[in-house]
């Protein structure tokens, strides 16, 4: 097969950040300038094993100054991949993005972080009437693991939508069953 020049970036900045003694933070500010989402998604997961603090705050300011790229849908799922407090707040706003790909990856990587302000950001997506969303949000919070969230959701019930109060009943239905 033929590598075209994309395929080309990807590989050379696999093999640079295999090198001791790269700036891998410097090459990840590169790919995080690229509006390439497949270029930028495969230097997060080169960059993962050698994934430091500098690199996570260049992911989130990336994350915070530029929430309709092609490439902020894969800054959110590698930060919820990397479960880092630091970027909760960020991906948070990305929930009140326009692009529908940034709110689905902004609810995925969420609840993977499991942490009690994640858990409460999304909970509070039950007052809104949209079911496509509510959805989502039903199904990412099936599968996290925090213990307060049956206590969490009948708190917002009376606050939350039709379809909202729906979903959230089904959670906890869901949930006491597996227990």
């Amino acid at each position: 097969k033929k590598l075209n020049k994309k395929d080309l970036r990807t590989a050379a900045m696999n093999i640079l950040m295999k090198v001791p003694g790269t700036d891998r933070n410097k090459l990840l500010r590169i790919a995080l300038k690229d509006k390439n989402k497949i270029f930028v998604a495969n230097t997060l997961v080169a960059y993962t094993p050698y994934a430091n603090s500098k690199g996570i705050n260049m992911a989130v300011k990336k994350l915070e100054s530029e929430s309709s790229s092609d490439a902020t849908t894969s800054i959110i799922y590698w930060l919820g991949n990397q479960k880092e407090e630091s970027a909760i707040n960020a991906i948070i706003r990305c929930l009140n993005s326009s692009e529908k790909s940034v709110q689905i990856a902004a609810i995925k990587s969420l609840a993977k972080t499991d942490s009690k302000e994640s858990v409460k950001a999304l909970i509070n997506l039950f007052k809104n009437e949209n079911t496509d969303l509510i959805s989502l949000v039903k199904n990412a919070l099936l599968t996290v693991s925090n213990d307060n969230l049956s206590n969490d959701l009948a708190l917002i019930f009376q606050e939350s939508s039709d379809p909202g109060k729906k979903a959230i009943l089904e959670i906890i239905e869901l949930r006491q069953w597996k227990s």
